[in-house]
């Protein structure tokens, strides 16, 4: 496949020759091994193969050393059915941790999944690249619940070549092809697999023509149009003429910018980042935010090829910055694009568990959400890259050299089986919609869903057949959640949602947990026993008493405790509480008293630092009480005595507070 020189730290084709004298001779005759081994080394992968299969099949020196370079050679090669073969002959006789590795992610290009698990078991279970892959080649099943959610095919336009890489240039369908544009009357031919340099294409509705010619030498890559500046960002090999190019060096990588007028493309100002150095390429662009993305293999990242962005304030673009651990491994992340309208970033690695090869990856921006594989159909256990979403949000393009296709690599079509949801919160008591926000979760993916306004309602994009989480907020009424699940068959939706206003009526019933669960009321006066509750709230607080370690204020899972008690006095603001404090019977009685009101400061110590006005809190220090059963000399074990040590919560309702929220 044509894809992988953007795997390696040469992003697009090295050209050169390699002449006879320059081929290693061994008592006149040439050395097979050496032979394929200068070939590899100068990335020229099917010469070397040839050399390899020439010397194994004479016996041209150790066989070991033979199959060892073609399991290698056809791993680059991706034959993987052939890689696999050797590398089965030789994992028992050389067991190093990148044969096994190697060897592991060809069992999985063959969809071999138990067995690499089982390979890549020996190697160090370290977090990082082995234990993610390990972890993915055992959880296999894992990518397979996101079937109905994508729908792919191949495209009509695909050739016995490299095609891939497609996206509009000012309403044009272009992608990247090595079916073999001309070039200065002769066709440039890449080393590695003898294949044609990458040009640039129209799809238009009969014929396929060359795009531009902004490289007379070389290969041009992935791109990215900016519609509203009429500006074209295109990966390209740094310029130079193939009669000055260093034989056998590999060329890097820069993203040019070209600037459309009335009859062509000028070529702008170079991207400050690009360096002889090392590669930068693959740009996508966020016009909403100003923030290009792009893949460099530059010193001090975290692995082969990481993902960068820099900002653009106008005039000048920022230092680069490395996107991070959560997007970038110790392998290769490569081809970016950034959805502005979800803030969503799609990319390939090979570096996170997956079916196989490079996979397709998302990212929601500036959230909690963590990487998230896009699974199959849109994932193989080959090599899946080249993500790009159409301006509709529902549709677009990934490359593959997967099973099935005609091409080293091919060019699919995709659809996103979503449809529409729009929320409404709807005030319980009034029947009328309230303007309030959501929080919406796919259970599923676990992922944070964007939503947005949209003629009043709140509205976001869900997938066939997930399930979401939809929680209402709404200052001065309830949290409310509703889970709704869409079916295969669905159209776009209305959710609505109901909101019940966190003021309540004078008498409303809480349950409280003391040493037994006894019902209480609140009245404008001190909580009393009821006979009658509201159910719907008795059941959903159970507050529990705090217990303390002997001589200690600091209560046994105090901050878990109270949460649900910090939820109560949030909820109800005109409540107030009332904290009573208690001893065991050890130690002398003003002692006791003190440790009490210890213990009563601490614990609304937590509660005003979870966000509870101190004003509503009162402190009581009880200490030792008389009528205790565990006395001093008692029959009381340990268990009896460390009851004692504890907090007791009272609630009261403020009438005034009560009747000012109410008016």
């Amino acid at each position: 496949m044509k894809f992988f020189i953007f795997l390696s730290f040469v992003f697009l084709g090295v050209f050169h020759s390699v002449n006879a004298q320059d081929l290693p001779l061994m008592d006149g005759q040439l050395n097979y091994l050496k032979k394929g081994d200068y070939f590899y080394e100068n990335k020229a992968f099917t010469k070397a193969l040839k050399a390899y299969k020439k010397g194994f099949s004479k016996k041209n020196g150790d066989s070991l050393d033979y199959i060892i370079r073609l399991a290698e050679v056809n791993r680059q090669l991706h034959d993987f059915t052939t890689a696999e073969y050797f590398y089965s002959l030789v994992v028992d006789r050389n067991s190093s941790k990148e044969t096994l590795y190697n060897y592991a992610e060809v069992l999985a290009a063959n969809q071999k999944y138990d067995r690499a698990q089982a390979i890549m078991s020996t190697l160090d279970d370290e977090p990082g690249i082995v234990a993610d892959r390990k972890k993915g080649y055992n959880s296999v099943e894992n990518y397979y619940s996101d079937s109905l959610a994508y729908s792919v095919g191949p495209v009509d336009f695909n050739s016995e070549k490299s095609d891939f890489f497609a996206s509009t240039i000012a309403d044009q369908l272009v992608f990247i092809s090595s079916r073999g544009f001309k070039k200065n009357a002769f066709t440039l031919i890449d080393a590695r697999d003898e294949s044609n340099f990458l040009d640039l294409y129209i799809c238009q509705p009969d014929t396929i023509l060359p795009f531009i010619e902004t490289n007379d030498a070389l290969n041009q890559g992935p791109f990215h149009y900016i519609a509203d500046t009429e500006e074209l960002l295109i990966t390209e090999n740094y310029p130079q003429s193939v009669k000055n190019a260093d034989r056998g060096k590999e060329n890097t990588l820069m993203i040019n910018r070209y600037i459309k007028n009335d009859n062509g493309w000028d070529q702008g100002d170079p991207l400050p980042f690009n360096n002889r150095n090392y590669s930068v390429a693959h740009p996508s662009y966020d016009q909403e935010r100003q923030l290009l993305y792009f893949v460099s293999n530059k010193p001090g990242g975290k692995g082969g090829t990481d993902i960068y962005r820099s900002a653009y304030d106008g005039s000048d673009w920022s230092e680069p910055e490395n996107l991070g651990e959560k997007i970038n491994t110790a392998g290769d992340e490569l081809f970016p694009f950034i959805d502005p309208t979800t803030n969503t970033l799609y990319f390939s690695s090979n570096g996170f568990g997956g079916l196989g090869g490079l996979d397709i990856y998302r990212i929601v921006l500036n959230s909690e959400s963590e990487t998230y594989n896009l699974g199959f159909p849109m994932n193989s256990s080959k090599d899946d890259f080249a993500f790009i979403l159409n301006e509709s949000g529902k549709d677009g393009f990934i490359s593959s050299n997967r099973d099935g296709g005609i091409g080293s690599d091919d060019l699919y079509t995709f659809k996103i089986q979503k449809l529409l949801i729009r929320t409404k919160l709807i005030d319980i008591q009034t029947s009328k919609a309230i303007v309030g926000t959501v929080k919406v979760i796919n259970t599923r993916t676990s992922e944070e869903v964007p939503s947005r306004i949209n003629n009043g309602d709140i509205v976001f994009e869900g997938v066939k057949s997930d399930t979401y989480m939809i929680s209402g907020l709404k200052e001065g009424y309830q949290l409310t959640k509703q889970e709704i699940k869409i079916s295969e068959a669905s159209d776009d939706l209305v959710v609505e949602l109901p909101m019940k206003p966190k003021v309540v009526s004078l008498y409303t019933g809480i349950k409280i947990l003391n040493q037994e669960p006894i019902n209480y009321l609140v009245t404008s006066g001190v909580i009393g026993k009821a006979d009658t509750l509201d159910e719907d709230l008795a059941n959903d607080y159970v507050v529990e008493n705090l217990y303390f370690p002997f001589d200690e204020s600091d209560p046994i899972d105090g901050e878990q405790k109270l949460l649900v008690l910090v939820d109560l006095l949030m909820t109800y603001g005109h409540l107030e509480l009332e904290i009573s404090s208690f001893t065991d019977c050890h130690g002398p009685d003003h002692y006791n008293k003190q440790l009490a009101q210890q213990r009563a400061d601490r614990v609304k110590e937590l509660l005003v630092v979870s966000g509870i006005d101190e004003n509503r809190i009162r402190t009581i220090a009880i200490g030792e009480r008389s009528n205790d059963v565990c006395r001093l000399g008692s029959s009381c074990d340990f268990n009896g005595h460390k009851t004692e040590r504890r907090v007791e919560f009272t609630l009261k309702q403020s009438l005034e507070k009560f009747m000012s929220i109410n008016n």
